[in-house]
Order: C-alpha cells, then structure tokens, then sequence
C-alpha cells in the first residue's frame, strides 16, 4: 500500500458505490476465483442441521452459495457497512431469505454472546485491519465460536518485505489522518501467512493450518 493509493475514500461509500459491479470486481481480482471460494466453503462439513454461520463483511453474499450448498438449513448472520451491498445479497439469495439475518454494521462493534456459531467466515475483508485491531476481532470471532467451531478467512496475503512497507506506509498515513478510527477509510493493510498464523495463535486458537493457496490469496482455517 502506498498513501496515493487511494484517495482516503470513506468505507461505507466506497462499498456503496461499487454494489452493482462487485462481483465483476472480484472475479477478475482473484486467481482461481471459483476455486478459492470453494475452498472457503470446504471446511464446513456437509449438514442438514440448523447450524450457526457468521460472515464478516459478507458483501454480496460470494461466500455463502457454496457454503449453502453444504449446509443447505443454515442460519446465516451476514454482517456489513454496506447497505447497498446487503441489499444485494438479499437479492441474490431471495430463495433463502428466511434463513439470513443481515446485519447492517461494522463487525468491529459486534456484541454476540459467548459460543454461538458453529462457523465464522471473512473473505476479503480484514485485511482493511491494522494487526492490533485484527487481533482483537480474531479474540472476538474465538469467543463467539462453540467448542470445536472452525474461523475460516479467504484474504490477500504479501511477503514479509511487502507487510512491512505496507505497515510503515499505513503509520504514515495514520499520522496524516490524526490516527481515524480503524475501518473507517477504505485502506489495504495485507499480512504475511506468518503473521496472520501469530495472530490467530495469540488470540487462543488451538490450530491454525492453509488450506489454500494461489499467488496473492490463501484459506486459512483457525479451529477452537
């Protein structure tokens, strides 16, 4: 990331303003798209049961077709800024609105009680997060998990040399913003896989393995 990369563009607009073409984006934004988000839905062991899946800034819902595909009873809760982009998904989904719960917010300001899901995903999302305030989503989304329940994340990854220039180039631009609150500006602040894997083991996951991995995108699975 680098500071004219964007122009500071506030998060719930920019998602706005994008509902209509997101999908396009995204298909020509990820190597192996239909792949990568197959392999999102992979851990989730295939159930007629009522199970609990939380999405984090589920967008237009990419996530959650292949993810009703294996779970085809599954009360989903999709949490995002954007309302245009729910509505979108609603769209999308109107066979199965009775089963979604949308959430119309930041998942930073989410409050669930302990042991709720059986699942949490987020694709493409967290990597607006600086690693302290992924850190503390990462202990939220643990706590919301069953015993046993699985976190899965689909994000961009970079080197170590990558994450680095992007955290000194994300400080700098911080400063220049008087330190705005995390997730208000649409900003990149993609990790290693080493530091995601020390993240989710600080935040108490018990195993964190890759399931999946093309060029700038990997699966990550965090088990409780």
């Amino acid at each position: 990331m680098t500071e004219s990369q964007h122009e500071m563009e506030n998060m719930v607009d920019f998602f706005n303003q994008r509902a209509e073409d997101y999908e396009e984006h995204m298909q020509g934004s990820i190597e192996s798209f239909q792949a990568f988000y197959e392999a999102v839905a992979s851990p989730i062991r295939p159930t007629h049961r009522n199970i609990k899946v939380m999405d984090l800034g589920s967008g237009t819902g990419l996530a959650l077709s292949p993810i009703l595909d294996r779970a085809p009873r599954a009360e989903v809760f999709a949490v995002d800024l954007s309302n245009k982009m729910l509505e979108k998904l609603l769209e999308n989904y109107q066979d199965k609105q009775e089963q979604i719960n949308v959430i119309r917010g930041s998942y930073l300001n989410l409050d669930f009680p302990p042991k709720v899901f059986d699942y949490a995903v987020s694709v493409m999302t967290l990597h607006h997060l600086p690693p302290e305030q992924k850190m503390a989503q990462y202990e939220d989304i643990r706590r919301w998990l069953k015993e046993g329940g699985m976190y899965i994340e689909g994000d961009y990854i970079v080197s170590g040399v990558e994450e680095q220039e992007g955290l000194e180039a994300y400080e700098r631009l911080m400063r220049r913003l008087k330190n705005a609150a995390p997730g208000l500006y649409h900003i990149d602040v993609p990790l290693s896989i080493k530091s995601q894997y020390d993240l989710l083991a600080e935040a108490g996951f018990g195993s964190v393995e890759t399931i999946w991995q093309k060029d700038q995108a990997a699966v990550l699975v965090a088990s409780k």
